[in-house]
């Protein structure tokens, strides 16, 4: 199972929309999501324990790990849930797409498990490393192989024939989001 799986990420790197398209035909049913997320999340946990060990931080307080782990899952699944909600309900009502909730929930778990490995790679090596500009250098790289892996996989949900929009979508909202952050926090702080 895991080694068929991993060819199929392996062919998802090569060709995401591929991969998308192999997500959203496999994983039709809520059983089927749920199973990827939950793939993707113990891969995730098991590095953020393995991290938070290595770094000493304390993890055994209020519960101890299973309340670290419980309480990530919780957030995760809430997290996967709002992305699914703005990749759809944007997509779909703002832009024409044709995706069905279950169509985007199947490529973004299937996102979120071919990204996992990026933990694998980034954790270690960034707890190992004294050069923190090589260290930078690799999570920008990831950020970009990410954004570019979901920038594919909602267009594939949404059936749109560029990924172009999509990009120009997530930039946009990712930059309106950085102009307005600060904006927000400082009236906050302020009072």
């Amino acid at each position: 199972m895991f080694a068929e799986i991993w060819a199929k990420a392996v062919d998802t790197y090569r060709s995401p929309r591929k991969g998308a398209r192999m997500a959203i035909d496999e994983f039709d049913t809520f059983e089927r999501i749920a199973l990827i997320f939950g793939l993707s999340f113990c891969i995730n946990a098991v590095m953020l324990v393995l991290r938070s060990i290595a770094l000493g931080e304390d993890v055994s307080g209020d519960g101890g790990i299973v309340f670290f782990v419980v309480g990530n899952l919780f957030a995760s699944a809430f997290a996967f849930a709002i992305m699914v909600l703005l990749a759809y309900a944007i997509g779909r009502f703002l832009f024409g797409g044709k995706g069905e909730p279950w169509e985007v929930a199947a490529a973004l778990a299937w996102h979120s498990l071919v990204t996992a490995p990026f933990a694998l790679v980034m954790n270690p090596f960034a707890l190992m490393s004294e050069d923190v500009g090589g260290s930078a250098i690799l999570s920008m790289i990831l950020v970009g192989v990410t954004l570019w892996l979901l920038v594919n996989f909602i267009a594939e949900a949404h059936r749109f024939s560029s990924a172009w929009k999509v990009a120009g979508v997530i930039f946009g909202a990712l930059f309106l989001l950085g102009a307005l952050l600060p904006i927000l926090l400082a009236g906050a702080i302020s009072g």
